[in-house]
C-alpha cells in the first residue's frame, strides 16, 4: 500500500531552481561548510563575501577559537 503524504501533493519537496535562485539573491539562506581547512575556509569566506550566512563546523577546537577570535589559522 502506498503512503501518501498530503502535504507533499500541494507544494513540491524541492524548490524550482527559479525559487532557489530567489532565495539566494534575496539572501535569505545560510550555508554550512563541514570542516575549515584548506578548501573548507576559503568556501565558507567566498560564500560570505557575496552576502550568504556562512556556518562552520570543525572537530579541531584551536581552529574553532581562531576563527571565532577573527583570525585565521591558515598562514597564507
Amino acid at each position: 500500500m502506498p503512503i501518501s503524504h498530503s502535504n507533499h501533493e500541494s507544494h513540491p519537496p524541492h524548490p524550482s531552481l527559479k525559487e532557489l535562485e530567489s532565495i539566494i539573491t534575496r539572501g535569505d539562506c545560510k550555508v554550512g561548510i563541514y570542516g575549515l581547512g584548506y578548501v573548507g575556509l576559503p568556501l565558507a569566506l567566498r560564500f560570505a563575501q557575496v552576502g550568504i550566512k556562512v556556518i562552520g563546523f570543525d572537530i579541531d577546537p584551536r581552529k574553532v577559537e581562531l576563527l571565532n577570535q577573527g583570525k585565521s589559522h591558515r598562514e597564507d
